[in-house]
């Protein structure tokens, strides 16, 4: 835990054994109510990371809002970020299901009710009531509605 950081969790939200949380100073992870996390589940976030109630999320999942380290080119100049920064929120709805070893990259936001297919890399922001499956993902079902 950074300086300032905050690790909400709400009201029955289970977090199994070997999950690894990290966060950043002035950063923030929130977790919603009625919410499952399955074991050894990586959360880093050195920005915000919002997980809505009534989520599954798998074995294994890995979840990061910023980019891991700085890259330089061959004379020491700083790569240049196309997005304009290191870090960007990660916003996951409510009613998600999220597979086994799935990844969630920094800046995705996941609309309610989708579901992210196990081994999924998540690179784009995930519209509601769909699945996702593939590295990258992209959508392979709409308009669906699962039961827990």
């Amino acid at each position: 835990m950074g300086e300032n950081a905050k690790f909400i969790l709400s009201e029955n939200t289970y977090i199994n054994s070997g999950c690894y949380f990290t966060v950043g100073r002035d950063a923030t992870i929130e977790v919603g109510e009625n919410t499952y996390i399955a074991h050894e589940v990586a959360i880093n976030a050195k920005n915000n990371i919002h997980i809505g109630k009534d989520c599954l999320i798998s074995f294994q999942v890995v979840m990061m809002d910023y980019d891991g380290h700085r890259i330089e080119d061959k004379e020491n100049n700083p790569l240049v970020y196309t997005d304009g920064g290191r870090t960007a929120a990660i916003i996951i709805g409510d009613h998600v299901w999220i597979g086994y070893r799935a990844k969630i990259m920094k800046g995705i936001t996941i609309g309610n009710g989708a579901i992210i297919a196990a081994g999924s890399t998540v690179t784009a922001d995930v519209p509601e009531n769909c699945i996702v499956a593939g590295c990258p993902a992209k959508i392979i079902k709409r308009r669906i509605e699962w039961k827990r």
